[in-house]
């Protein structure tokens, strides 16, 4: 249980509904700061920031925003690949330091969740090509952030590299304490360091990992401009961006008039005239920078933007980044589109329980189906329903709310008679919300019922309220009593599907599963229907390795190349009585290459054919004491080049039977490795590689009559043997036994 506010959901439900689809085109400024002042100039670069233009700036403004409003981090536009685990955790910052909640809306796929106790968004795709919009929200029950977010899934991802959000020029004076919070963000989550090109100016500082940049401007700089290029790196790709500090009287960057905020249908034309001038009266161009949609037309003559969107542009946010450029300074601004739907607002008529939207107001229901709405009419203005219910101890309380989402996040809580503690919730982002509850004590409790979604429109909704004098009957599954660490039960490795599962009210379902070093798992939960709480843990018991929380449809945890064997643990609990199927597949490291590594140096060219060092005729692979392959692959890396007989072309000819005949064989050569070493993989007979596994062998063959010498025998999972198992050392023909 958890102790709050209970009057904040009236509060978010109002704020949250201001920012769903029927918002309004959104301008941004990153413009300059004003001239005589000897406070901080403090601009945090966000996509709503409107910097302060005027000549007296604010000496604090931590959030980029107006006091007290929360400032949602920087997530930015993510790449996944099919199969990859994303996640997007949110954060914010108030400067009031208030209760924050988060939401989200927009093409939300239906395998996905979003937890909103801990602000967490995780999906798996399972199919390349999707391109989906979805928006993430802040709210302190007054003010709200939010950044809409395009994903891509790709069947294949590549690196890409960060993107730094842009800075205007800008105008400063000597004394004054610039302060610019450098924002970026990378489309594969990376983690970012941030940095400056070149010569850092003199008494400024830049936090590599913040991106916060301060700079107190000293006198030697005075009537100068100072140009600073910040950059960003994911650790492999990187982008910079110059920002020119123009000190004292040396000119002054362009400045754009604002635009009037709308909306925009779809097959509606969308059009605004984006007008910049000059404070030193220079001639001033217009272009546009990035995030210009394809079907759009910008006339840089006359700063004219027109765009239709499209029936399938609906939802989506469009940010256009314009830039002015007097030819020497520039400035830029961020114009934001939301593209909604032109249908018209959905009327509603308040239902039969209204006003019932505070606790004196609220209406005593018993069990029951309803069919009631969340309406926002004249009499009710900004609706949200709440229900007394009346329980004995002991009695059983079971809601469901079923509603659509496309049409508002309805959410639901249960709140104790004296108002100020939730009971139990449930605040998915699906087109259902339920929760079970048992009544520790006679007495009322409050249901709460509230939407985010759009303003003035409406959302239907069932509520079915169920009352039981004794907890509904819950018959455990056969695995019973696995109801903690040491009763877990146990799944058969590599792969277990285990249906018919049950999760009682309050019950504990354990499970563990032997892993082996490198092993990865993978396991799958599976509610149908209800509520549950997924926890992967560590050897001990209480190490959460993966975690998955209000899940209603299937979750995936896992955990990969495990440092150690042991044994490893499952934990399910469910909100409610719910039925779910559990899978789980371990899947080994498989080793498929072994490195063969000459113990000599490289030979001079007088001892070449006596002593060329560890010469290979052939490497087999035995099962079970028979022979399944010779090796079909080589890899070549450092083979000496003074021997003739000891090119990196040779290595090759270590592939297929020994050479039987003679060492001199032009068709079937040995390699001389000389100092380097091989890398060999055996064919499966369709097109891949055989595993390599714990109690084969392998064989190494050097033929009567070539010159034996020492090498050393490697067990490798890939070919740049990133992991590798030392299997001996020998020479001459030879047989390792392979274990791991």
């Amino acid at each position: 249980m958890k102790s709050r506010d209970v009057d904040k959901p009236k509060n978010w439900a109002r704020a949250l509904s201001l920012v769903t689809p029927a918002l309004l085109l959104v301008f941004a400024w990153t413009g300059c700061g004003g001239e005589g002042s000897d406070n901080i100039q403090d601009d945090t670069i966000v996509a709503e920031d409107i910097p302060y233009l005027g000549d007296n700036e604010p000496t604090s403004d931590e959030g980029g925003g107006e006091s007290g409003e929360p400032v949602l981090a920087k997530i930015g536009n993510r790449i996944v690949a099919v199969g990859e685990k994303l996640v997007i955790v949110l954060s914010a910052e108030d400067p009031d330091g208030d209760s924050l909640k988060y939401s989200l809306y927009g093409t939300i796929p239906p395998d996905s969740t979003f937890d909103k106790e801990l602000n967490t968004f995780t999906w798996i795709p399972l199919e390349a090509g999707l391109d989906l919009f979805i928006t993430f929200i802040v709210t302190d029950g007054t003010y709200v952030d939010h950044e809409t977010v395009e994903i891509k899934v790709v069947a294949e991802k590549m690196g890409h590299p960060p993107v730094l959000t842009r800075v205007s020029d800008r105008k400063v004076n000597v004394g004054q304490t610039i302060k610019i919070q450098i924002e970026a963000t990378d489309p594969d989550g990376d983690v970012l360091q941030f940095g400056i090109a070149g010569d850092k100016p003199a008494d400024a500082t830049l936090n590599s990992s913040t991106g916060e940049f301060i700079w107190i401007i000293p006198a030697e700089v005075d009537q100068t401009v100072v140009r600073v290029t910040f950059q960003v790196s994911d650790g492999v790709f990187q982008d910079t961006m110059p920002v020119q500090f123009l000190v004292g009287d040396v000119g002054s960057p362009p400045e754009f008039t604002a635009v009037a905020s709308q909306q925009v249908a779809f097959g509606t034309q969308a059009r605004f005239v984006l007008e910049a001038t000059d404070p030193d009266g220079d001639s001033v161009s217009l272009a546009v920078q990035s995030g210009m949609p394809n079907d759009a037309a910008f006339d840089p003559a006359t700063g004219t933007f027109v765009w239709t969107p499209l029936e399938a542009d609906t939802g989506r946010v469009i940010k256009v980044i314009f830039v002015a450029s007097d030819g020497v300074f520039i400035t830029y601004l961020e114009v934001e589109i939301v593209v909604v739907d032109p249908a018209p607002a959905i009327g509603c008529e308040d239902d039969i329980f209204e006003p019932n939207e505070d606790y004196p107001e609220s209406v005593e229901i018993d069990d029951g189906t309803y069919e009631l709405n969340i309406c926002d009419s004249s009499e009710v203005p900004d609706d949200w329903d709440i229900f007394t219910i009346t329980l004995e101890q002991g009695q059983t309380l079971d809601v469901t709310v079923t509603f659509d989402h496309l049409k508002g996040d309805i959410d639901i809580e249960l709140i104790d008679s004296a108002q100020e503690e939730v009971l139990t919730s449930s605040t998915g982002v699906g087109n259902v919300e339920q929760f079970s509850y048992t009544a520790t004590s006679d007495g009322n409790v409050y249901l709460l019922i509230y939407e985010i979604g759009d303003e003035g429109t409406a959302s239907d909704y069932t509520l079915q309220v169920e009352i039981a004098d004794t907890p509904p009957g819950c018959v455990d599954d056969d695995l019973e009593d696995n109801d903690d660490v040491g009763n877990a039960t146990q799944l058969t490795v590599p792969q277990e599907t285990l249906s018919g599962l049950m999760a009682c009210p309050l019950d504990d379902d354990f499970f563990r599963i032997a892993l082996q070093k490198h092993d990865s798992l993978t396991v799958t939960v599976t509610p149908s229907p209800g509520v549950l709480h997924a926890v992967l843990l560590g050897p001990d018991g209480e190490t959460i390795l993966d975690e998955e929380n209000m899940l209603t449809s299937t979750a995936t945890l896992t955990v990969t190349d495990v440092a150690e064997a042991a044994t490893y643990y499952l934990h399910v609990t469910s909100y409610g009585q719910t039925p779910y199927t559990l899978g789980a597949l371990v899947t080994p490291l498989q080793y498929k290459w072994i490195r063969i590594k000459d113990d000599a140096t490289n030979q001079s060219l007088v001892y070449c054919y006596w002593n060329p060092g560890a010469d290979i005729d052939a490497v087999e692979l035995l099962r079970s004491g028979s022979g399944i392959g010779w090796a079909t692959e080589v890899v070549a890396t450092g083979l000496g080049t003074k021997c003739t007989k000891n090119t990196a072309a040779d290595a090759s000819k270590v592939t297929g039977p020994a050479d039987e005949t003679s060492f001199q064989d032009p068709n079937n050569l040995f390699v001389s490795l000389n100092g380097g070493e091989i890398l060999v993989a055996f064919g499966d007979g369709a097109g891949g590689l055989q595993d390599i596994r714990s109690g084969d062998q392998v064989r190494v063959t050097e033929i009567v009559g070539d010159f034996s010498e020492f090498y050393t025998i490697t067990l490798c999972n890939d070919s740049s043997c990133s992991v590798a198992v030392e299997l001996g050392r020998n020479k001459g023909l030879a047989t390792f036994d392979i274990t791991y």
